[in-house]
């Protein structure tokens, strides 16, 4: 064996490889916005990341590792600050989630907002920023925690898709392999 057939052998074992190409799906239903899933999008944090776009999407960047969850700024154009593997890594970030799983026959992304969990009641939260208490103040607020507006499930299988949005109705989607037209 030549040393230059070696050398390329034992560059593919030892080197890492680059990440895979861009796979992108398009999703359609009659009358709503096309929904395109982008695998292998982008690389951020060191990790390749997913993506989704669609119309029912807002304040948060749609991406997320492979089995991941990506969090976005509660403020402003709401770029991803982490990623993170475990929900119980986000219990304290406050602002846009976005999760991604993917296996054989199915992928998976869903988003919401999170704000973390507190026992302070109202008065108590009034109270630290220098407001009086109202009346009814003595409660808890609501709606702390992760809350999820969306969801859209794809079957590798048949082409289906699912969006369930927090309030409406089930939209399904036909989906395929996206063909660039560039």
């Amino acid at each position: 064996m030549s040393k230059q057939v070696a050398a390329a052998l034992i560059a593919m074992v030892v080197l890492p490889t680059t990440p895979s190409a861009k796979e992108q799906i398009l999703c359609n239903h009659t009358g709503k916005p096309d929904v395109v899933i982008t695998l292998g999008a982008s690389k951020q944090f060191g990790r390749i990341l997913n993506c989704i776009s669609g119309d029912f999407i807002v304040d948060l960047t749609p991406c997320a590792p492979d089995g991941g969850y990506g969090l976005s700024a509660g403020t402003g154009s709401a770029p991803l600050v982490a990623i993170v593997d475990r929900w119980q890594d986000y219990v304290t970030h406050i602002g846009g989630i976005t999760s991604n799983f993917t296996n054989d026959d199915s992928i998976h992304f869903s988003g919401g907002f999170n704000s973390p969990a507190s026992d302070a009641t109202i008065n108590q939260n009034r109270a630290s920023v220098g407001l009086p208490p109202i009346p009814g103040g003595d409660k808890v607020p609501e709606g702390q925690g992760y809350r999820e507006f969306w969801s859209f499930t794809l079957s590798r299988l048949t082409g289906n898709a699912e969006l369930k949005e927090k309030g409406k109705s089930v939209l399904t989607y036909k989906c395929r392999k996206a063909n660039a037209i560039l």
